[in-house]
């Protein structure tokens, strides 16, 4: 009877074994994101973990935390299960801290724009702490066009760096083109920043700890509009409770930053340029 009972349970568990090794990995990642919508619609449940994005695709690797998106017109959506009010072309919500990371990976050219118009869209957003590394390993690029946030990353403090390396960033927005709160690197690659619209427009900015370092034969061009516009706003929070400006570092690279005649602010606000 007791070596029965024993078959029976050793089947069980084998059986349980065969099932969860035939699951598709989109199903475990279901489990690490409260939210991942591409074009407006959730990654995660799609076919293949892939959503067609205009001519082309966005396919979400669940293992290794890659978006590949391949020749994709995204348009920023808003997404009832998201936000009634906000417009997201990109929306990516862990639900817990990700050390690991996001990769999003560039296969030709991409573009993510908004056909909203109102200060309530982004291109691309990142709630919770999680480093983004935008990368590409064929000369992919990438265009975010009118939206009111270009790329909004919350994540903070040293733990999740972010980067653009290996590709081309063109970004035209009305507000802010990168917001940071963590150190933020571009290698290998060309980024172009254009905001107008607003008074206070920001290039690349953020609050908490933004650390910019632009290395390896990189390009960076950004042109801000606006009365109290800056193009680069670099600040660390001190232990003292406030916030001071950051060291940018460039290393055998191009880093160009203007800002209209009218306005109050430099152009660049750091302790300074290395």
């Amino acid at each position: 009877m007791q070596r029965n009972i024993i078959k029976r349970l050793t089947c069980i568990v084998l059986t349980v074994l065969m099932v969860v090794s035939m699951l598709p990995t989109g199903v475990f990642a279901a489990t690490s994101y409260r939210y991942f919508y591409v074009n407006g619609k959730n990654i995660i449940t799609a076919a293949n973990n892939t959503v067609q994005c205009g001519n082309g695709t966005a396919t979400f690797d669940a293992e290794n935390n890659i978006l590949t998106l391949e020749n994709a017109t995204i348009t920023a959506t808003k997404t009832s299960a998201i936000s009634s009010s906000y417009y997201y072309g990109i929306y990516i919500r862990p639900t817990a801290a990700l050390a690991s990371g996001v990769t999003i990976k560039l296969i030709g050219d991409n573009t993510i724009v908004s056909v909203d118009g109102s200060s309530k869209d982004y291109g691309i957003y990142v709630y919770s702490n999680t480093d983004v590394n935008i990368i590409s390993e064929s000369g992919g690029t990438l265009t975010i066009d009118n939206t009111y946030w270009g790329i909004w990353l919350a994540g903070s403090g040293d733990t999740y760096p972010s980067s653009i390396s290996d590709c081309s960033v063109t970004i035209s927005e009305r507000y802010y083109g990168i917001y940071v709160n963590a150190p933020f690197s571009v290698s290998n690659a060309n980024v172009s920043i254009t905001t107008a619209g607003t008074t206070t427009a920001r290039g690349i900015s953020g609050s908490t700890n933004l650390l910019v370092d632009i290395s390896n034969g990189s390009v960076v061009d950004i042109s801000c509009t606006g009365t109290a516009s800056c193009a680069l706003y670099a600040t660390k929070y001190a232990s003292t409770g406030t916030y001071d400006p950051a060291t940018v570092t460039v290393t055998d690279s191009s880093l160009t930053c203007t800002v209209s005649d009218d306005s109050t602010n430099a152009a660049i606000y750091a302790s300074g340029i290395e």
